[in-house]
């Protein structure tokens, strides 16, 4: 028999976090679940870790792969799970104790294919888990994604993406073939995402904080330095469903979603003057691609911007993108 819950983390260079996470699944209050480790290469000890763990407890499952990115990692967790409901939990990371018992209550109530829910921020230095709070009690759930959308990023124009905020129903998944796109180094969560709820016909909210996000990793994507693999993952997501909300949303939705493309395709373009000289030009050749969208971008400062753009060229705007970022970083370090 199948167990209700597959859980699949992506594991590469997390070995001092590693066992507290695997800790957070094995003191679940609800028991049903397999726990699927994907050691992406790592070069630590996550390996051995993995192995010793999965002694253990027959729940855990180890899969040992030549790197190739937790894209991949998670690709081939989600083909290998056999759970009714997936969840994707990160190596550094950490689920709430009851989050398998709140979801399956819920699930037992909702026939939906997707639950959203709660998290909360935690680090090295501050180990108590700081929840970030969002209300969707009043989102439009029954009226489509475009209603549900709208709503979200109207409400929270700052909603964040990540691939941990839902538990989905596997067959669902893989019916719609909802795999990560291995080509992308950043942001990957963010294509999957409007992926997810493009085909998504029922979802629901979950008003309980179920996952513990770590911040403060150096070793994490969010927290290395930009490359011409990451801006590709960035620029290929915005532009992307820039274009895709343009021409498949109307009114509010279009223009809150399409604005939040485009907020997102200019902050990412900041990044351009941090690479290597050698992949700045290709950068800006991508950039290039779809300067119609600097305009649309909402945020005040960027439509400042996009007067640089007008007067003196791409150069000058994406340097003036640069060094606001640069001065950003500096104020918010002193606080």
């Amino acid at each position: 028999m199948s167990p209700r819950f597959s859980i699949i983390v992506p594991i590469y260079r997390v070995e001092a976090f590693l066992s507290d996470t695997i800790q957070s699944v094995t003191g679940q209050t609800h028991g049903d679940w397999e726990l699927l480790l994907v050691d992406d290469g790592s070069p630590d000890g996550c390996p051995a870790l993995c192995d010793r763990a999965a002694e253990k407890d027959a729940r855990i499952h180890v899969i040992h792969q030549k790197n190739a990115g937790v894209s991949a990692a998670r690709n081939t967790g989600l083909r290998q799970a056999t759970g009714d409901y997936i969840l994707f939990l990160d190596g550094d990371d950490q689920l709430a104790p009851h989050a398998l018992e709140s979801l399956k209550k819920t699930l037992e109530s909702e026939s939906v294919d997707v639950v959203l829910f709660q998290y909360a921020t935690f680090s090295s230095n501050n180990p108590t888990p700081y929840p970030v709070r969002y209300s969707l009690a009043s989102a439009p759930f029954h009226q489509g994604t475009e209603a549900f959308l709208t709503y979200l990023f109207r409400t929270y124009p700052d909603y964040g993406w990540g691939v941990f905020r839902q538990c989905c129903r596997r067959e669902f998944l893989l019916t719609h073939q909802l795999f990560f796109r291995e080509d992308l180094a950043m942001n990957e969560d963010g294509y999957w995402f409007f992926s997810l709820f493009q085909e998504a016909a029922r979802f629901c909210w979950l008003d309980a904080v179920l996952y513990h996000y770590r911040i403060g990793n150096a070793n994490s994507a969010v927290g290395r330095a930009p490359t011409l693999k990451s801006y590709f993952g960035d620029w290929t997501t915005y532009s992307h469903w820039y274009n895709w909300f343009q021409s498949h949303y109307h009114g509010e939705g279009r223009s809150i979603l399409a604005g939040r493309m485009a907020r997102g395709y200019v902050n990412s373009a900041s990044t351009i003057y941090a690479l290597p000289r050698e992949d700045r030009e290709a950068a800006m050749s991508l950039f290039c691609q779809h300067l119609d969208i600097l305009p649309h971008s909402p945020r005040k400062s960027h439509r400042i911007l996009y007067g640089v753009y007008r007067l003196w060229g791409v150069r000058a705007y994406l340097w003036t993108c640069h060094r606001a970022l640069r001065i950003k970083q500096r104020l918010k370090r002193r606080g």
